[in-house]
């Protein structure tokens, strides 16, 4: 799953439908023990958790065994179970581990997912689902506005700032946010979104915000984390700033382009805005030095693997940005945007690729090196005009 940056939401939404359309079982946790004064409820709770797990599949904005209208700020507000789910190649079950009483009327299950394809038993995620009384009845509720209660909203412009209610905005940097996203408005031709940030301090105090008990990212030592929901215009950031370019960036791409292919998006918003708390030059110098002491097929790491130069920086993402940038410098915004419409296919993006810089695509390796080994960093580090 992805924790630093965000996919396309409706590329999600077409993997997952494709793979775990058939009914899915919750499994319990054989800890999972009440009292004889709350087993008739705990029974409650666990038969409403089963069946909607076993028809969430139906729908992907509706189902009988949620709460209604829980779209306070998601409009699929069920969606990040499909992205949990659906974990690489793999198709993982969910796992009832506890449930935990807050009032009579609420409660939090958390659920586990774990990896048994290679022979053993690896935890993935835990997520929390709230459960509450409705009718009568109980319902399912995504958790985040339960997790917002200690937290204050504050709007400037075009932005609605979320933070911990002992933490203030600073009004300065959300000016200059509001500019920025007024210019990248421009450049995309589009006018200013706006959208609602969510300030956290760490990627850990992100991904507890919207859910998450585990997920490795939570424990990695660099903490600079974001997750973007284009379709809700909704940034996550774990920056601990008021600032996110590359996260706004894809708010603009999605509004923009609807044939993009899933590199572009993160070439792009890494052109403009860096990635991984790291600017874009930054992640290019590495790629050049990496590449001269190391051995590596960049047509075939690029386009068929996903070569890691280290846990910041990534070959698909820095070399989509060297792309971006390759293009905007041979034909402005015009190659650029074909480029952004290159189609979803790896074909479809590597023809694109050959029509906008004009190259053979087997020649790909020898390209990017020559042109990193002419590049300027010096012009390029006063930062991509847009």
């Amino acid at each position: 799953m992805p924790k630093i940056t965000f996919f396309l939401f409706f590329t999600f939404v077409l993997n997952c439908k494709s793979q775990s359309f058939n009914e899915v079982n919750l499994n319990l946790n054989p800890t999972i023990e009440y009292n004889d004064k709350s087993k008739d409820e705990f029974k409650d709770l666990i038969s409403v958790l089963k069946r909607f797990f076993k028809t969430k599949n139906n729908s992907y904005s509706e189902n009988q065994y949620w709460l209604p209208h829980d779209n306070q700020f998601y409009n699929y507000p069920f969606f990040e179970l499909y992205k949990i789910e659906n974990y690489g190649h793999s198709l993982l079950s969910p796992n009832l581990l506890t449930l935990n009483k807050i009032t009579n009327e609420r409660y939090i299950a958390k659920i586990g997912w774990f990896d048994n394809s290679n022979g053993q038993s690896s935890l993935i995620y835990i997520y929390n689902i709230l459960i509450v009384k409705y009718q009568n009845e109980f319902k399912l509720k995504n958790i985040l506005s339960y997790n917002l209660r200690n937290w204050k909203n504050e709007k400037f412009d075009k932005i609605t700032y979320w933070t911990p209610k002992n933490i203030e905005v600073n009004k300065k940097q959300a000016e200059i946010y509001n500019n920025i996203n007024k210019k990248i408005g421009v450049f995309f031709e589009l006018q200013p979104i706006s959208f609602t940030y969510f300030l956290c301090e760490s990627n850990f105090d992100l991904m507890k915000l919207i859910g998450y008990d585990f997920e490795e990212s939570m424990f990695f030592s660099n903490q600079n984390g974001a997750l973007t929901y284009p379709h809700d215009r909704l940034i996550f950031s774990g920056n601990n700033q008021e600032i996110n370019i590359h996260e706004l960036v894809h708010l603009y791409v999605y509004e923009k382009f609807t044939e993009i292919h899933p590199y572009m998006n993160e070439g792009l918003a890494t052109l403009f805005g860096g990635s991984k708390g790291f600017t874009y030059e930054n992640h290019l110098s590495k790629l050049k030095q990496h590449l001269k002491s190391n051995k590596v097929d960049l047509f075939k790491e690029f386009f068929k693997d996903n070569y890691v130069l280290d846990y910041d920086t990534s070959l698909q993402y820095t070399l989509s940005a060297f792309l971006c940038d390759l293009a905007y410098k041979k034909g402005g915004k015009k190659s650029l945007f074909k480029l952004m419409k290159s189609g979803k296919s790896i074909k479809k993006l590597q023809n694109t690729i050959e029509e906008v810089l004009m190259i053979d695509i087997q020649q790909f390796d020898s390209y990017i090196r020559n042109e990193l080994e002419s590049y300027d960093f010096e012009q390029k580090s006063q930062g991509f005009n847009y």
